[in-house]
């Protein structure tokens, strides 16, 4: 299994993977990566559009994204990892990160493996310097496995979001991808 930079082609077989994992955060036992309360169940139809638009749109528009996934031999996504703009007119040089792996799948090297290529990805880039991220409150996996490829926490947030009616905080990572610039 290798990681591929996805097509839009693989994006209606990419939304029913990622509505399993939002499926699973809404579970009451897991934990919360994604805010959004137990009653969203599915991809909303905003979400999609912002895949199959960001795709097709070239790095420098705020729409801009990438998307790499982690396929089984039968085709199933098992994990992914998305970069998208930041979004403004003086933020270009950043781009977001979010990733995924299917619960039945973690703790088996595609978060690693994902990380790296899309790292190098940016490292590669012209116009890309700096990485970003947030990690939800409780998911100390999560932060573990960002440092270990050199993010750095920028900030810590308390009560980010009320969920059901619990309050979550969010913690901010980085890393710088350009050297030199």
């Amino acid at each position: 299994m290798h990681v591929q930079e996805a097509k839009t082609t693989d994006l209606a077989v990419f939304f029913e993977y990622l509505g399993q994992l939002i499926k699973e955060n809404a579970a009451h036992d897991a934990i919360t990566f994604q805010p959004q309360n137990s009653e969203q169940t599915t991809v909303s139809e905003e979400l999609k559009h912002r895949f199959i638009e960001g795709l097709d749109t070239q790095y420098g528009h705020d729409e801009w994204r990438r998307l790499w996934l982690i396929k089984s031999e039968n085709n199933d996504i098992l994990a992914h990892l998305d970069l998208r703009a930041h979004g403004g007119e003086y933020l270009h040089h950043r781009v977001l990160l979010g990733m995924g792996v299917a619960q039945a799948y973690r703790r088996r090297g595609f978060a690693d493996k994902l990380i790296e290529k899309v790292l190098s990805f940016c490292r590669h880039s012209d116009a890309i310097d700096w990485v970003d991220l947030a990690v939800m409150e409780g998911n100390e996996k999560a932060l573990a496995l960002y440092q270990k490829h050199g993010f750095v926490i920028t900030e810590r947030l308390d009560d980010v979001y009320r969920i059901d009616g619990v309050k979550y905080g969010e913690t901010r990572m980085t890393i710088k991808v350009a050297e030199g610039k």
